[in-house]
């Protein structure tokens, strides 16, 4: 679960940015003027972040019912939260609490539709995220890819080895980063390094990466290469990754790699729709 100390502080942050001073929309509203409201969906989905609606809500004193929980299929139509507090106060925390709740519920969504197909055709595929998240919200949508069914990858710059063209540019070679690696990090350290071509995915191999990374590779390039690469080292992990998308990725996944990286599970997936309703009209 999330780090509740972080999530207090991310949603002061939040409510603050939205609302620096006052609510100018909101003032001839009595503050003594109680409604109830309901959050309804309006597609199908898998829901994500309602433990944090909740809390951005119980920021602004809106007492929340939640009728889900994250990880919950959820249909259009159905009622997702009724709340119930101060006219003002659920106004101001509507749109935060709707913003989060639908961005993390529409990467769950769309990484659900991903790992779905994978499993329905037999397949142990991973797929994966990657780290083109926003500052700020990677937590949030690295949980929701979670929920969804998918795999986080590297939460950041120091939970993985991660050796890309430019590294090995700078360390001089595929061989040259795996030995430098080798000899200034942890042995409980992960490795893993991006190849271009056969000849750099061969000496990968030949050097025992934990994991390789086929960039930018066809399908059909990948079913040629990637018993050669097992042959030489049969627990590296293969990885897929560069411009994979949701009509390319099942080809990938036939082809046999380990591991499918779609950075557009976290930066390019569609919110999901949902809208809140107050039950009466004044």
């Amino acid at each position: 679960m999330l780090n509740d100390i972080l999530l207090e502080d991310d949603i002061k942050r939040w409510i603050q940015e939205d609302c620096p001073a006052w609510d100018v929309s909101s003032l001839p509203i009595y503050k003594n003027v109680i409604e109830q409201a309901k959050i309804i969906a309006k597609q199908d989905g898998i829901a994500c972040g309602s433990n944090i609606l909740e809390k951005i809500f119980a920021e602004l004193k809106v007492e929340v019912t939640s009728n889900i929980s994250d990880g919950d299929h959820i249909h259009e139509g159905d009622i997702l939260f009724t709340l119930e507090g101060p006219a003002p106060n659920i106004l101001q925390a509507e749109r935060v609490g709707l913003n989060i709740f639908s961005h993390m519920s529409g990467i769950a969504t769309y990484t659900n539709s991903l790992v779905t197909k994978i499993k329905s055709e037999g397949l142990t595929t991973i797929i994966a995220a990657t780290r083109k998240t926003l500052p700020g919200l990677r937590k949030y949508q690295k949980w929701a890819v979670t929920v969804g069914g998918g795999d986080t990858h590297r939460m950041n710059l120091s939970s993985m080895v991660m050796l890309k063209e430019n590294h090995v540019a700078a360390y001089g070679g595929i061989a040259q980063s795996i030995q430098q690696i080798r000899e200034n990090t942890s042995f409980s350290m992960r490795m893993e390094i991006e190849v271009r071509n056969n000849e750099e995915a061969i000496e990968a191999a030949e050097n025992k990466a934990d994991i390789i990374m086929l960039d930018n590779y066809k399908p059909e390039q990948i079913k040629e290469i990637l018993p050669i690469i097992k042959g030489i080292s049969s627990d590296s992990l293969i990885e897929a990754s560069g411009n994979i998308n949701e009509d390319t990725y099942l080809d990938y996944a036939r082809s046999g790699v380990d591991i499918i990286s779609i950075g557009r599970i976290t930066h390019s997936s569609k919110f999901f729709d949902c809208s809140l309703l107050f039950d009466t009209v004044r």
